[in-house]
């Protein structure tokens, strides 16, 4: 290998390693409500809509949420909730929580619904 290829395949392994660096502070981690309470950067809560009727302004929604170590959170979303939220048996919050407020504040909802998934299960299992 010359010295050229050598040069050039530690700039690439250089830039690539950068790249992965750069982009760790975007993945959120999984955690829960506690976690989430104790953290300020952004992180992922999946948990289930804890009852009631969630406050829909347009544009501003807020409603309790519920994780499966028992946690519950207020969680203030400036969008309209996603079409299915009320079917939903999970949902995955994306966001920070607020100290100063003491809520969550989300920056996306992504949902979960397993019942969709059911009935397939059910018939490729006969």
């Amino acid at each position: 290998m010359n010295f050229k290829n050598l040069l050039f395949a530690i700039i690439f392994i250089s830039v690539f390693c950068g790249i992965i660096l750069m982009s760790m502070d975007a993945i959120s981690p999984y955690v829960s409500i506690s976690d989430a309470k104790k953290n300020s950067k952004t992180v992922q809560i999946i948990g289930k809509p804890a009852g009631g009727i969630p406050l829909l302004v347009p544009e501003l929604s807020s409603f309790y949420v519920t994780d499966a170590d028992g946690g519950r959170i207020f969680v203030v979303y400036d969008k309209n909730l996603p079409v299915n939220f009320k079917h939903s048996e999970k949902i995955v919050i994306i966001g920070k929580y607020s100290i100063e407020r003491n809520l969550f504040v989300a920056d996306n909802i992504l949902l979960k619904c397993p019942s969709k998934y059911e009935d397939k299960l059910t018939a490729d299992e006969e």
